[in-house]
């Protein structure tokens, strides 16, 4: 029997890039990967917690919008549960 999970709050969508070594102090370096995904406290949350074995359901505002859409089919690849309360 797997474990349930409740998660309530944020979700944003976050912007990644990977570089190949750390960054010196004021320094710039170009990225060589970049990459847009879901985010937030809640929905991070929720989403390691799916991706660990739990029944996962996540209570956030999320909305109608293209960047909504990148967000909740992000939630919906991990099998999150999702309630959207935005109007």
């Amino acid at each position: 029997m797997s474990s349930k999970g409740l998660f309530i709050g944020s979700s944003s969508l976050d912007f990644i890039s990977l570089i190949s070594n750390e960054l010196e102090k004021n320094g710039k370096q170009r990225a060589i990967k970049q990459c847009v995904q879901a985010g937030g406290l809640a929905c991070n949350a929720s989403i390691t917690f799916s991706y660990l074995g739990g029944q996962t359901k996540l209570l956030t505002c999320i909305g109608k919008s293209e960047i909504a859409n990148i967000c909740r089919n992000d939630i919906e690849k991990y099998k999150v549960n999702l309630t959207d309360f935005a109007p």
